[in-house]
């Protein structure tokens, strides 16, 4: 799909400077070849922005480093106006002419900022050897690719570590509430055994003292019994 100015979503997402989404757009497979209705395509606005990682990625895909956008910049003439001088190598590195020019007829010298991006240009317009001046040019882009491999291995190893670090204080975390979930279930369970010895204890005293007090209660009443018995026995030996 496309908006109204022919950009796809890949397209307006390197326009926008929003590198996050544009990669996951190359990643789901967007073609990254497609140009709008000017002729620009998601690298020439990557190259506009100075943005080598979505630059990279759209090189690696299969974006044209030659495409002719609008008012004839190549993405080369925008990367030379970012002065990104990485950027500028890798273009020329995957095949962009340093001596191409613009509807204006300018060409990306003239257009670099930056001492080093214009040196790098100027290397390959005045070399004698353009090949060996390439060369040296790959070796360097091979060695800036290395660095950002080991670079993103290195980022990645401590984000594993943090992670691991993390799981590992969780882990602990859930131990020591295990822990004290467990010390304070015992010391319910003895309080509990506590309070439940104790009211057997009260009532084994309370059935006791309830035994001895029906013992005496009964004593008393047979004694009293055993008077009106006595008295009754008099009674009638005195009427004889």
């Amino acid at each position: 799909m496309t908006d109204a100015s022919g950009d796809t979503a890949l397209l307006a997402a390197a326009r926008a400077g929003h590198s996050e989404v544009a990669l996951q757009i190359l990643h789901s497979g967007a073609n990254p070849a497609v140009a709008n209705a000017l002729g620009d395509t998601a690298l020439h606005w990557a190259c506009y922005r100075g943005d080598l990682t979505v630059a990279a990625k759209l090189l690696e895909k299969g974006a044209p480093a030659e495409a002719v956008g609008d008012v004839g910049n190549r993405p080369l003439h925008l990367a030379a106006c970012s002065g990104s001088e990485p950027l500028v190598t890798m273009l020329i590195v995957s095949g962009a002419q340093v001596s191409r020019k613009n509807d204006y007829g300018n060409t990306p010298f003239f257009l670099a900022k930056g001492e080093r991006c214009r040196e790098v240009i100027a290397r390959l317009e005045q070399a004698s050897d353009p090949e060996e001046v390439l060369s040296r040019l790959v070796a360097v882009e091979e060695q800036r690719k290395a660095a950002d491999l080991a670079e993103a291995q290195q980022a990645q190893q401590e984000a594993q570590a943090l992670t691991e670090a993390e799981e590992s204080a969780e882990r602990q975390r859930k131990a020591e509430d295990a822990e004290e979930d467990r010390l304070e279930e015992e010391e319910r369970l003895r309080i509990q055994a506590e309070e439940e010895e104790r009211a057997r204890i009260a009532a084994a005293e309370k059935a006791e003292a309830e035994r001895i007090a029906a013992e005496e209660e009964a004593a008393r009443l047979a004694a009293e019994e055993a008077k009106k018995k006595k008295k009754k026995g008099k009674g009638k030996g005195k009427k004889k």
